[in-house]
């Protein structure tokens, strides 16, 4: 990764030459929330500060055969659990300050999100944990909404914040999920690798690494990236951000993100703005024959080709729709990347369902999928990151 004052940050956000533990040691002492989070994990914190702390203790490669991706319930109950311990007061240390509404993404380069597996439909799939036929790597980009409430903003919680909205969503926070690990950048100043329960109000698989070597390489790249950021590190709201982590990782990693169609014309106006709607404008070959079929659950066509997603049953109708008009568009003709993003939408609105349906005992008719999911039904595969 080089020296850190030759990125395009000022000199002002990092200090050279600085002894790791020191460095280390000087942002646990400044943010007691962080230790209490440090001491629950039983780790040497010092290892945070070093390439081969991180792999000995915290990136173990061993970690990456064994894990096995969460069940779409248990990610709600967890996420409900620490809403809990917020309510009674627990600090979770892992929190941005809320930045202005285009300052997450405020980095030159483009890139796309990923923690609910959203492959266009001809994608192969690998499964991970045991069994998989060679040790694998995956590289998934989340976003996840910073809530309107301040306290709750504390708490990053993607399913819980956006259940009390609209299908708009709101700000947003960029994290990497890597194999069993959610890696973040925030105000804490440290970057502190955590097995994870991950969920996302968007998230698209980026990259996967494959082989014992080039796992083994890629967590030691990422462990160098780490130890920079953590020792020599300065959070800023506008330089030194979460998005400009997360461009940071996937650049050592050797990735670059290219997207086409309706997912670039949407990254482009989250990364603007910091707030988009589930919208999605037809495809030309497709308008006449839209804006013609009257759909059962009331979906619209407006006169500039985009319809707007209210509820779950609009969306499944439509890409039903879509696909009795064209059998082969989300495979072969250029819509893989729009089929990533209808699928994201599908995706947000079952973590929706299912939270209400834990949380209230009763079905949201907003996030109620149809009888017939072009999506599938999360629970019936392997975890909610599988199509």
């Amino acid at each position: 990764m080089g020296n850190m004052k030759s990125m395009d940050r000022g000199d002002d956000l990092y200090v050279e030459d600085t002894d790791p533990n020191e460095a280390v040691n000087k942002k646990i002492a400044s943010k007691p929330q962080v230790q209490t989070s440090l001491d629950k994990m039983k780790k040497n914190p010092l290892d945070l500060g070093t390439k081969e702390g991180l792999l000995k203790t915290y990136l173990l490669y061993n970690d990456t055969l064994t894990y096995v991706e969460p069940q779409i319930n248990d990610i709600i109950r967890q996420e409900l659990a620490v809403k809990e311990e917020m309510d009674a007061g627990v600090e979770d240390p892992n929190i941005e300050q809320v930045e202005s509404p285009a300052a997450p993404f405020t980095s030159k380069s483009t890139y796309t999100p990923a923690s609910i597996h959203t492959s266009s439909p001809h994608s192969p799939q690998s499964h991970g944990g045991m069994g998989s036929k060679r040790p694998h790597l995956k590289i998934k980009l989340v976003i996840t909404e910073l809530p309107d409430n301040k306290k709750e903003r504390k708490v990053l919680s993607p399913i819980l914040s956006t259940l009390n909205l609209s299908p708009q969503f709101g700000l947003f926070h960029s994290a990497l999920i890597i194999g069993p690990w959610k890696i973040e950048w925030n105000d804490s100043e440290l970057v502190i690798p955590r097995r994870c329960m991950a969920s996302a109000v968007l998230a698209f698989d980026v990259h996967e690494f494959t082989g014992e070597e080039k796992v083994k390489d890629t967590l030691g790249k990422l462990a160098e990236v780490i130890s920079k950021y953590n020792v020599n590190g300065q959070y800023d709201q506008l330089n030194c951000n979460c998005q400009r982590f997360v461009d940071d990782v996937l650049k050592q990693l050797g990735i670059e993100l290219k997207f086409t169609g309706q997912l670039d014309a949407f990254l482009k106006e989250l990364k603007r703005t910091g707030r988009c709607e589930s919208k999605y404008k037809v495809p030309d070959q497709f308008l006449d024959a839209l804006k013609q079929h009257t759909f059962k659950s009331e979906l619209k066509v407006d006169e500039n080709g985009i319809v707007k997603f209210d509820t779950h049953e609009q969306l499944d109708e439509f890409v039903h729709k879509m696909e009795s008009l064209s059998a082969r568009y989300f495979y072969f003709d250029g819509g893989a990347n729009d089929f990533k993003l209808l699928k994201a939408f599908d995706r947000a609105l079952w973590l929706r369902h299912f939270k209400h349906k834990i949380e209230k005992k009763s079905s949201n008719p907003q996030y109620k999928p149809s009888a017939c999911c072009p999506f599938g039904d999360p629970t019936q595969t392997a975890t909610n990151m599988k199509s």
